[in-house]
């Protein structure tokens, strides 16, 4: 996945309600092709935070989780603060394929946080957590990477931004990943931006139409499919049945 640079676990907590405020889902608009560019505007849910008590090398802390309807905590990244992502399946035109993708974020919005955020743990399966020794350990071995947390600056600062293209079904679509949240682990400022602007830079591409032609199915499950997974589905109706297949 390109970075845009120029920037079965089980996992006890006791639950404790900091912030209470509703939440909504993403409200996402994407404006068809406008000579070569897209444009994708992305208003992102209400940012939640909880409190709960947690292990940090066998020992109870207090610590905060952050929520956002459609977030996701990348669970490899073992040590880090468990801060979440977005991602989103956006369909090209037929024809067209992307060259670059570029982010904007806006609608920033700080917070102070005295508590720590919660640390991604390491993975332990059932059946080692049903064994009183293998779960101490486990327990034991529960740990922040201090040179994150110990580090006076922000988090997830420059590689806040990812895009890939890639074909399924005859079909070009570019998955977008976006960190919105930004986490000073020394100060305690988290810097939440609600509004991602994309533009979306596009170029027409033999290869790729030729692969819509051989490949897409109009189909009604193939349809039904691209619905689900792309946030525009509505560009199915640019991909056109080829004079060239029988």
């Amino acid at each position: 996945m390109q970075p845009y640079n120029t920037f079965g676990m089980i996992f006890l907590a006791l639950g404790i309600s900091l912030s209470a405020s509703p939440q909504s889902f993403a409200d996402i608009t994407v404006k068809h092709l406008e000579g070569d560019k897209m444009t994708c505007s992305i208003w992102l849910s209400d940012l939640k935070l909880e409190e709960k008590i947690v292990k940090h090398l066998g020992k109870e802390e207090s610590r905060l989780t952050l929520f956002i309807e459609e977030g996701e905590i990348d669970h490899q990244k073992i040590g880090h603060p468990a801060i979440p992502f977005v991602e989103y399946k956006i369909l090209l035109p037929y024809g067209y394929s992307l060259e670059e993708a570029k982010p904007t974020f806006r609608n920033v919005e700080f917070h102070n946080i005295k508590t720590k955020i919660d640390f991604i743990p390491q993975e332990i399966t059932i059946t080692d957590y049903a064994d009183p020794i293998k779960r101490e350990q486990w327990e034991q071995s529960l740990t922040e990477d201090n040179q994150i947390y110990l580090t006076n600056t922000l988090y997830n600062e420059i590689e806040n931004f990812y895009y890939q293209q890639f074909t399924t079904r005859g079909y070009q679509l570019v998955s977008l990943k976006a960190n919105p949240i930004q986490y000073n682990p020394v100060t305690g400022v988290l810097r939440y931006s609600r509004h991602i602007e994309l533009t979306l830079n596009l170029k027409r591409n033999p290869e790729v139409t030729d692969i819509a032609d051989k490949f897409v199915r109009f189909d009604a499950n193939d349809e039904e499919f691209i619905k689900k997974l792309a946030v525009n589905a509505e560009e199915i109706s640019t991909y056109v049945f080829p004079k060239t297949r029988k």
